[in-house]
């Protein structure tokens, strides 16, 4: 098959972790799979192919659509209200249709509004696509803008969640939490859940430090805050909270860090936020613990936690937690409530046979969950997929 997978832009996160994956191990099983991009990214520290480079490891083929965009639309600003939608998701559908030239057999579209863009491009050139649902746009307008004047637009993320699944030949999550989401709102064609992959290493760690990791892309809708909570009941311990991983909101974690200082844990605390791959297995591999404040439609870091090793704190209800089994694997305490991390924590700290037996357990189930199988769970749906009146592609695999 030629498969595109696309993608709005290349920032540090979860989606563009899979999508990555995927066209790196669709070419190795023999499928010719290109990474498309609708928006190329300016001023970033890293570019966009070096991040490419850094997740596949191996030079895999990218188009980015915006570079053949009039100069004027290669710009994008973000709307007040929609802290996740963005000027160039409307330009980019009708900019994208008609500056693509290459065909596709089938296009796996990941994310919601990535979806405006697939479904003009199937409207122009009748290649049907895939939605990869990591979120339903319900569910992000619910969670960001819970207990507030703005409440109501859920109502529109029902109806976006519905145009972009209404013309999908096959809609994809990355976990039953969300597929349970995906039929409540479009109770109709043919849902799959596809979990996602990582890369387990090959050995493990028998000597741990009495360190707790946290570590995804940051905003205040991850509550970081309850790291100042945590660290409170951590305080007269050995432990060490290190928190890693990319900020979205500067100011936030200008927050964190003032908070710290005002109770006196400023040391208790280390904050990473540039972090490269080997850095971050270094970590996964000598942490005693990873740990997540609120519930995830799956959990991605705490899968990658897994694969090095690492016992897993996450809240009951997490995607993710549908692989693991609590008390083997790790604890899921209820979102928000701090002592039960602490306890948890403190549990595993001091009790390094347990942490090292749970972190154990963990990597082997890791082992069922690589990108090699994720790719291959892929093939197997794809292969059997309904097919479009208007263009019945074969499989040339």
């Amino acid at each position: 098959m030629k498969i595109g997978v696309i993608i709005d832009e290349l920032k540090p996160g979860g989606t563009q972790r899979i999508a990555i994956n995927e066209v790196k191990w669709l070419r190795i099983l023999g499928h010719d799979a290109k990474l498309i991009v609708i928006r190329r990214q300016a001023n970033q520290a890293i570019k966009d192919e070096e991040y490419v480079q850094k997740i596949a490891e191996d030079p895999i083929p990218i188009l980015f659509l915006s570079d053949r965009f009039p100069r004027i639309f290669r710009l994008s600003f973000r709307f007040p209200i929609f802290r996740f939608f963005s000027s160039f998701h409307l330009t980019s559908p009708l900019l994208a249709s008609l500056t693509l030239n290459e065909k596709f057999d089938i296009l796996i579209s990941h994310g919601t509004y990535t979806c405006f863009t697939a479904e003009a491009i199937r409207r122009i050139h009748a290649i049907p696509y895939v939605t990869f649902v990591h979120d339903t746009a319900t569910y992000i307008l619910s969670k960001a803008y819970a207990n507030t004047s703005l409440a109501m637009l859920t109502a529109l993320g029902t109806f976006i969640d519905r145009k972009t699944m209404k013309n999908a030949v096959l809609i994809l999550t990355q976990s039953n939490f969300t597929m349970k989401q995906v039929k409540r709102i479009y109770n109709r064609g043919r849902v799959e859940v596809v979990y996602p992959g990582c890369k387990p290493v090959e050995h493990l760690q028998k000597k741990r430090e009495n360190i707790v990791l946290m570590y995804t892309r940051w905003d205040r809708g991850k509550n970081p805050f309850l790291t100042v909570k945590i660290a409170q009941r951590l305080k007269n311990t050995d432990v060490k909270i290190i928190v890693a991983g990319t900020w979205s909101q500067e100011n936030v974690r200008s927050e964190i860090i003032r908070e710290l200082k005002m109770s006196g844990l400023k040391d208790k605390v280390e904050i990473i936020d540039e972090i490269d791959e080997n850095e971050l297995e270094n970590l996964f591999l000598k942490s005693k613990v990873w740990i997540h404040p609120i519930v995830e439609a799956f959990g991605m870091s705490a899968l990658e936690a897994a694969a090095h090793g690492c016992p897993i704190i996450m809240p009951q209800g997490s995607g993710v937690t549908e692989l693991f089994t609590e008390g083997l694997h790790g604890f899921f305490p209820k979102e928000g409530d701090a002592d039960s991390y602490a306890d948890y924590i403190i549990e595993l700290v001091s009790n390094e046979e347990l942490a090292l037996k749970m972190g154990y357990e963990a990597w082997n189930v890791s082992k069922k969950y690589t990108w090699e199988n994720h790719a291959k769970n892929l093939v197997r749906i794809l292969e059997d997929r309904p097919r479009t009146k208007q263009r019945n592609a074969t499989i040339n695999a």
